[in-house]
Parts: C-alpha cells; structure tokens; sequence
C-alpha cells in the first residue's frame, strides 16, 4: 500500500525482535497490533503486511473493525484489550 511503508517497516523490526527474543529465552511470544487510534486505511494496511492478531479496546469498534477487515477479504484473530 503506498504511503504506508512505515507500517511494514515497525511490523518487520517488531517481528526481528521477538523472533530474537524467542530464540534467546526459549518461548514464543504472539504480537497483537493494537488499532486504538489508527486509521480505517492503516488498519487495512496492518491486514495487507501480514498482522495476524488485532487487538482494540472497545468491543463496539472491535466489532466495526472485524466487519470491515472481513468486507477486505481478511481474517486476522481479534482480541478485545
């Protein structure tokens, strides 16, 4: 997605830190990408590079934004925070 390069650039240095992490201590851990207050448009864009769990804090938005990842084509797990 143009303009939104910086998205996969933070996915791909969080995603090099904890594989790093995960190979020193011996555990896995999963990144939720938080949407608190991003954009419709950066949120698509977190589906677009590969966030597979999204997490928002209110259940109503949680809800829009699963509706709409869905009408997108995307499937991420959701996680009310």
């Amino acid at each position: 997605m143009v303009g939104f390069e910086y998205i996969k650039n933070n996915l791909d240095a969080l995603r090099s830190e904890i594989k790093e992490l995960s190979a020193k201590y011996g555990n896995e851990g999963t990144l939720v990408c938080v949407t608190k207050s991003g954009s419709d448009e950066e949120l698509r864009a977190l589906a677009e590079y590969g966030a597979s769990d999204i997490g928002e804090n209110r259940p109503q938005e949680l809800k829009r934004r699963g509706d709409l990842l869905a009408e997108s084509g995307y499937t991420p797990a959701l996680h009310e925070i």
